[in-house]
């Protein structure tokens, strides 16, 4: 916690990958980009195969950067995995109510994000882009040798490589931003995928111990460094995440016409892919019980409604799931809390 705190963030914000940096530049210089493209857009599952006919440079990146850090705990990050397949759904769905969200709230991080555009105008393919992505990283064996995560993880380095070498000579770009991708937002983006998560799970009720969640950390401890990330502005710890979490807020977190634009494009999502069935209004009292109410007003978040009281017993729910046939107190208190909901809707 101690060299958290002793941290020069600032001079973190001018500080890209060295290793994909040096990639892209070569990319540039051969004129490889039609191969570089090729190679980003290789799937998991796909046969898991590279090209045969890379450059070298390109083929020596993957086998070269393709193996865990060294001293990785192969055992810690298998734990972390299983966490994860057993709260998968939830996981997922917090990305997208939650991790997503907290990034936008930081204004100058936001910026690559809204000029990238991708986001904004096809929010659909880039949440299954981000699904898949965590899908992958947390399938067993895929960060054992040879595993199926790595080409995964090195192909989205290459990606931000690619972003951070177009923006930061793009004419709209200005560095009072930082570098684009740059190595305090891509700790942010680190932990909004593992803390934030984590702390999304808390919230509806899932019940794990402070074990568990950090060997969920250190998997994403290990995917950050397979990022390109420097080790040491990564959490292995909850302490530091929490840490990490309120000085990112404190840094960062502010109103912008950018983070306010990718959310209304996510909010546009969701009401476009939910069942009909969901009450109007569900989203923003979901998002706000998780985000809190200061992150929301941020992002310009409509006010929660008549829902919020549905959500506030989502964790009695969640407990619930686990406990019938167990516990006739808990059973009997769900019903309780359930029957009040309904009686304050009929007053709204």
């Amino acid at each position: 916690m101690q060299k958290l705190n002793q941290i020069d963030w600032d001079s973190y914000r001018t500080k890209g990958d060295k290793i994909a940096d040096e990639i892209i530049q070569k990319t540039q210089e051969q004129n490889k980009w039609a191969t570089l493209r090729k190679v980003i857009t290789i799937q998991w599952g796909d046969n898991q195969g590279l090209p045969n006919d890379l450059p070298d440079f390109i083929a020596n990146y993957f086998s070269e950067n393709a193996v865990l850090p060294l001293g990785s705990d192969s055992d810690k990050i298998a734990k972390g995995q299983i966490f994860f397949q057993k709260n998968a759904e939830d996981c997922l769905s917090l990305l997208g109510m939650m991790s997503l969200p907290y990034c936008y709230a930081a204004a100058d991080g936001a910026q690559v994000l809204y000029f990238s555009e991708r986001m904004r105008n096809d929010a659909q393919t880039r949440l299954l882009e981000t699904a898949r992505f965590v899908f992958e990283i947390n399938q067993k064996d895929s960060l054992r040798p040879n595993g199926l995560a790595f080409i995964t993880i090195l192909k989205v380095r290459l990606l931000h490589a690619t972003i951070r070498f177009h923006l930061k000579n793009h004419n709209d770009w200005d560095m009072k931003w930082g570098l684009p991708i740059n190595q305090e937002d891509l700790m942010g983006t680190n932990i909004a995928f593992s803390f934030i998560v984590l702390r999304g799970l808390r919230k509806l009720g899932k019940h794990f111990n402070n074990k568990e969640a950090e060997n969920y950390l250190y998997l994403w401890y290990t995917v950050g460094q397979l990022l390109g990330i420097d080790k040491k502005i990564l959490p292995q710890t909850m302490k530091e995440a929490i840490f990490l979490f309120k000085n990112t807020e404190i840094r960062h977190f502010k109103p912008s016409p950018q983070g306010t634009v990718l959310t209304q494009s996510l909010l546009s999502h969701f009401d476009t892919v939910l069942p009909s069935a969901v009450p109007k209004g569900y989203i923003h009292s979901y998002m706000r019980f998780l985000l809190g109410d200061k992150t929301c007003d941020l992002l310009n978040i409509p006010p929660s409604n008549w829902t919020k009281h549905i959500i506030n017993i989502l964790p009695i729910i969640t407990t619930m799931k686990t406990s019938f046939g167990k516990s006739p107190d808990a059973i009997r208190s769900y019903w309780e809390a359930r029957n009040l909901v309904i009686q304050d809707k009929g007053q709204n």
